[in-house]
């Protein structure tokens, strides 16, 4: 599977056929768009417990905030550390440049692993998933493929 993503984004069409700086650009771009919606305070909800009869409540939170992991709910503030260490990693292998061949990968395998804790609330179910919480998956996934595609360049 991933053999065929970088066969995809090794060809010359579109988006891949930019410059190897240029697409690092845009893994850079996606990481930081991501970062910002994570700082939103409306990113993560969490549920509460009622008295019977009394319908659910809920709160939104921050992605860097501490109750909903204090409530058990730890993927959103995971997703939101790794992104800030992936972005300085990122800025560090784009100054690296060639020397830096294994970070590029480690950088690759770590933005899969990222992307796949993100979308760990909705294990939890539909309702603990916020349209930015979606964006962020999305985001974190585009950021993957451009560093994929920048790893298959020369």
């Amino acid at each position: 599977c991933s053999s065929d993503l970088i066969m995809l984004t090794s060809k010359s069409f579109g988006p891949f056929n930019l410059p190897k700086p240029a697409i690092e650009g845009i893994s850079l771009g996606a990481l930081a768009s991501a970062l910002v919606l994570e700082m939103l305070p409306n990113g993560v909800i969490l549920w509460w417990a009622t008295p019977p009869g009394e319908p659910p409540k809920s709160t939104m939170y921050s992605y860097f905030a501490l109750t909903p992991f204090g409530y058990a709910h730890f993927s959103p503030l995971i997703t939101a550390v790794l992104t800030v260490a992936m972005t300085i990693f990122t800025v560090i292998v784009m100054i690296l440049g060639t020397r830096a061949a294994k970070s590029r990968n480690a950088l690759f395998v770590c933005l899969i692993v990222t992307t796949v804790i993100s979308a760990c609330p909705v294990l939890y179910g539909f309702k603990y998933v916020t349209v930015i919480g979606v964006f962020i998956t999305l985001l974190l996934a585009l950021s993957a493929i451009f560093r994929a595609a920048s790893n298959a360049k020369p």
